[in-house]
């Protein structure tokens, strides 16, 4: 519950409930320490809603299946997961090798 983060000194809590059920269910809801100390829900709904601990927009994706955090309010400059880093870092060197290969087979046709 958000008061046993609250009483750990948790300065900012964002819970997900992915199948939110009844009036009072919330996608997402952000709770914050206030510079008086107290712990409160300063957000309840669909989202996009800012951490401010975290710098970075909670943005639920994939039909509200999941929560990213993203760069941006409008959720369009997603911070990457570390499975879609590997991968772009392989691309990255693939396009690297292939080039490489490109400019061997010139050097080579050239001589």
């Amino acid at each position: 519950t958000p008061m046993r983060y609250a009483a750990l000194g948790t300065d900012e809590l964002a819970i997900f409930d992915p199948e939110p059920h009844g009036d009072e269910a919330f996608p997402l809801q952000v709770f914050r320490r206030t510079p008086r100390g107290q712990f409160l829900r300063v957000y309840a709904g669909p989202g996009p809603v800012e951490s401010k601990v975290l710098r970075a927009w909670l943005v639920v994706v994939d039909g509200g299946a999941h929560v990213r955090l993203a760069r941006n309010a409008d959720g369009t400059d997603l911070v990457l997961t570390a499975e879609e880093q590997v991968r772009v870092e392989r691309e990255r060197v693939s396009a690297l090798e292939a080039r490489l290969r490109e400019l061997e087979s010139r050097l080579a046709t050239s001589r």
